[in-house]
């Protein structure tokens, strides 16, 4: 007969494992060359475990053993891979648990100790006090061999053993993005982040997904980002650290009902009725971390719970992005910081993760000029050119140059061109005329300005000069 069925209802208070099983924050690491594209379920280690639906003696039983002493997420994550199914770890005498290392020995000494079918009595008892409490208001349990689990999330060295559920939880997080910053955001803070989800709105493509706005349902940078992507009809989920039975904080509650209300998710790994404790908020951090291929820094001072959301991305090897600030405001010395240390990547336009990590956007200029776009796109551009006033202006500039300054490689004729039909383009327009190629891109664009054919004029775009 397994452990949970063999015992009865206690009630006792429940705590975490110890802090040794604490994920560790990472040294900063050295800048980063390249941006890297995360793609769905890429570059993630897949965890040996059997994946399927669970009943409640499985669920309440998997949380019972993770509270256990010594016993915590990083644990539970080991314990699972080496048994290989959540029954056999639930199931496993003292002999078959030593079998798996440290952990499995550690779980062993406390199961057979004097005082272990005490310990194990009372953290079920609760487990199952708490699966009623969770019932009554409405909440779901989606542990980590559940199919509906955050598959981002489950291959994390240390995830959430269960997840406390209100809505639905997405299919898809290929484009999750973490949106984290200051409780005090600032006008300027709060423009920008504006800016950038309206861009975002207007460029996306797909009409079957969207983009999925994570964050903390917090004051500040958090509430701002679920406000509006409720508002531009994204897809948002809200990680909270206090449990789903209490309100935290209270000026936000009718935001979390909203997002319930328009098929939205509120999780969290807390029970149903603790409240806010600060030792809690940097393991919400981790989770908001773990969902997403991606998280921004939309503002954030010297010190606060959104660097430390970066520490945790950067070690799980998520891409870190932050937006930039005047370098004399305080409120954007964090977001500095992670760039100037190579923690994060600067963002400016939902247009950059369009370039760097394959998001479906449209390109960003669509006026009048579209046709002109297109001709420079295709692949016969030189003869539907001919006939351009521009384009022949283009070819005696050319002819006109010294050898050494004719020599442009195939990608930097195109955009010079291209740049001639029209009038001026931002970066990511001329790297789409150099198709997409962004080392080329970048080398195309020195060769240009060094031989004088390029400018970059007041506002940020380039123009062709005379």
């Amino acid at each position: 007969m397994s452990l949970v069925g063999r015992l009865e209802d206690v009630v006792v208070g429940l705590s975490w494992a110890t802090t040794r099983n604490a994920p560790k924050i990472s040294a900063p690491r050295k800048p980063q060359k390249e941006s890297r594209i995360i793609e769905n379920k890429a570059g993630l280690q897949k965890p040996n475990l059997a994946i399927k639906p669970m009943n409640k003696d499985i669920q309440t039983g998997l949380w019972a053993f993770s509270t256990l002493p010594g016993t915590g997420p990083v644990a539970m994550k080991r314990l699972l891979e080496s048994m290989g199914s959540a029954e056999a770890l639930l199931g496993a005498d003292s002999a078959a648990l030593s079998r798996c290392g440290a952990w499995g020995m550690n779980l062993s000494r406390v199961l057979s100790g004097p005082d272990g079918p005490r310990l194990l009595q009372d953290a079920l008892s609760m487990a199952r006090r708490e699966w009623e409490l969770g019932e009554a208001m409405g909440l779901r349990w989606v542990s980590l061999v559940d199919p509906e689990y955050p598959e981002y999330l489950r291959e994390c060295h240390d995830p959430p053993v269960v997840l406390f559920v209100k809505g639905h939880l997405p299919l898809d997080y290929r484009y999750a993005l973490a949106v984290v910053g200051t409780r005090n955001m600032s006008q300027y803070g709060s423009t920008i982040l504006r800016a950038f989800m309206e861009e975002l709105a207007h460029a996306w493509i797909p009409q079957d997904t969207k983009p999925i706005i994570v964050s903390g349902l917090a004051l500040g940078v958090d509430g701002h980002a679920h406000e509006l992507a409720l508002e531009m009809g994204f897809g948002t989920m809200a990680v909270t650290a206090n449990g789903l039975g209490t309100h935290y904080p209270p000026q936000h509650k009718g935001l979390g009902e909203r997002m319930v209300a328009a098929g939205m998710v509120i999780l969290t790994e807390t029970r149903a009725l603790q409240g806010p404790d600060a030792r809690l908020f940097p393991r919400r951090n981790r989770i908001i971390a773990g969902l997403c291929p991606l998280v921004l820094v939309a503002e954030a001072a010297a010190r606060g719970g959104a660097l430390i959301t970066a520490r945790f991305a950067n070690d799980y090897d998520r891409q870190v992005y932050a937006f930039p600030g005047r370098v004399t405001d305080q409120g954007y010395r964090g977001c500095l910081r992670l760039v100037l240390s190579g923690q994060a990547q600067l963002l400016c336009s939902p247009y950059d993760l369009r370039v760097w990590q394959n998001w479906p956007l449209r390109p960003r200029l669509e006026d009048s000029r579209a046709d002109a776009h297109r001709l420079i796109a295709g692949t016969a551009v030189d003869a539907q050119l001919q006939g351009v006033k521009a384009a022949r202006g283009v070819q005696r500039t050319l002819d006109g140059l010294p050898a050494s300054g004719r020599m442009l490689s195939e990608g930097a004729e195109r955009m010079l061109r291209g740049l001639a039909v029209l009038e001026e383009a931002s970066a990511d327009r001329l790297l789409e005329l150099h198709q997409g190629d962004y080392p080329g891109f970048v080398r195309s664009l020195f060769a240009l300005e060094s031989a004088g054919l390029f400018q970059r004029n007041g506002s940020g775009t380039w123009i062709r000069r005379a």
